[in-house]
């Protein structure tokens, strides 16, 4: 198991992602091709539901880069079958109180971090996967709790002004911003250079850096992406493919309209 968002951050070089929404393994296989690191599989806002996530972390995982999971909301079952089914990462959304962080931790690590239920399953072989076989109960829980990441999102001004305890919360791997509810929760949708927004940002990257996590972005595109990195971001996710494609496919349609 190589968590490519990890090994990016451990190295000191920025991760770059994006999100599925296409939700088949055909997009999936298709996206592990292009130099992206991570795929992000939207449990939140895709129609996809948990039957199909299995298939579609293991396409990512064959082709060596990092299945990252946003469960639908804050409950024990999304996160613990997107962990067991090798989701490399989980993004959880409406994070608003430093009690559903320590939640989500109790629910995503093992002890003596957290206290995450035990089942042998695809992630792990059943038990025989080279990864973990010969491995002692305690060996195992500390194997998955370093190489799994707990990415509470902030997207409310309520874990805006506590992003700083989230941010030191054991078992948290950093914290991923999502600027359209973040700028609409502020109170000014949308307007990403207004001096709220950018302080607000600033105050998320500082809370990562200071506590050594990392800081992660939605970016609409691969511009805003760059400027997003060159203010310290660790790594982007870069807009949606139904939406990439339906871009790519408009600029070809209206090149014959001209």
């Amino acid at each position: 198991m190589i968590n490519r968002l990890q090994e990016k951050f451990k190295q000191g070089k920025p991760s770059v992602g994006t999100f599925c929404h296409l939700n088949n393994t055909i997009a999936v296989d298709a996206l592990s091709h292009t130099g992206l690191d991570y795929v992000i599989l939207d449990m939140e806002h895709s129609p996809a539901l948990e039957p199909v996530l299995d298939p579609l972390v293991m396409a990512a995982d064959a082709r060596g880069y990092s299945p990252i999971v946003r469960v639908r909301d804050i409950q024990r079952s999304p996160v613990l079958k997107a962990l067991d089914v090798g989701a490399h990462g989980l993004i959880v959304p409406y994070v608003k109180t430093l009690d559903q962080v320590k939640q989500l931790v109790e629910w995503s690590k093992y002890k003596p971090v957290g206290d995450r239920g035990m089942c042998y399953s695809r992630v792990d072989g059943w038990n025989m996967g080279e990864d973990v076989r010969g491995m002692t109960p305690e060996e195992y829980f500390d194997f998955y709790n370093k190489n799994t990441l707990l990415l509470p999102q902030c997207e409310t001004v309520e874990a805006l002004e506590i992003v700083e305890q989230i941010a030191a919360t054991e078992g948290v791997g950093g914290i991923f911003v999502g600027p359209l509810d973040l700028s609409i929760s502020l109170g000014i949708p949308l307007q990403f250079e207004n001096p709220l927004f950018v302080d607000a940002l600033k105050r998320i990257l500082a809370a990562c850096q200071d506590n050594g996590i990392i800081s992660m972005c939605f970016c609409g595109d691969a511009a805003t992406g760059k400027k997003r990195v060159e203010q310290g971001f660790n790594s982007v996710a870069i807009g949606l493919d139904v939406m990439l494609l339906q871009g790519l496919y408009k600029s070809i349609a209206d090149s014959f309209t001209e």
